[in-house]
């Protein structure tokens, strides 16, 4: 559960940053050296990185969760 709403999230917000990202490449293209305004490596390697930082954000305490006995996180709350 905690992977499927981080995943969720993830990918809202690599869809609102791509979007960005593509709107914005134009304005800022005269600020890049050695990579052109829409490059695909850049595009495919930035949101890769960061999904996989984000899920394994999200993975630690996923993992953790399943270690603990129900019952026992209950009677902690």
């Amino acid at each position: 559960m905690l992977m499927r709403e981080g995943a969720t999230l993830v990918v809202i917000g690599i869809a609102f940053g791509m979007a960005g990202a593509f709107a914005l490449s134009r304005v800022l293209e005269s600020m890049l050296v050695g990579v052109g305004a829409l490059d695909v490596a850049t595009f495919v390697a930035g949101p890769c990185l960061l999904a996989a930082v984000a899920m394994a954000a999200c993975w630690l305490p996923a993992r953790k969760a399943t270690r603990i006995a129900p019952a026992i996180a209950l009677r902690v709350e």
